[in-house]
């Protein structure tokens, strides 16, 4: 990792708000949110489009081999 920055994750199901309060909250601390479920969603895609079996042995290599750039939109 080259940059270290302070984020905010909140996990739990979907539609509860975990997005919502984490930007409220990264808002005020001036931090940034990371969107785990995003990362999920990515390594599923790769997976997929590899034809690699979504089972623990096959995604912790490919996991440990991305590298993802997240850029803040401005809005």
């Amino acid at each position: 990792m080259k940059n270290k920055i302070p984020v905010i994750t909140i996990d739990g199901p979907s539609g509860v708000g975990k997005s919502t309060i984490s930007k409220i909250i990264a808002d005020q601390l001036n931090w940034s949110v990371l969107e785990s479920g995003k990362i999920y969603r990515f390594l599923a895609f790769l997976a997929l489009t590899k034809n690699i079996t979504i089972i623990e042995k096959n995604i912790i290599p490919l996991a440990k081999n991305i590298d993802l750039l997240f850029m803040k939109k401005k809005i």
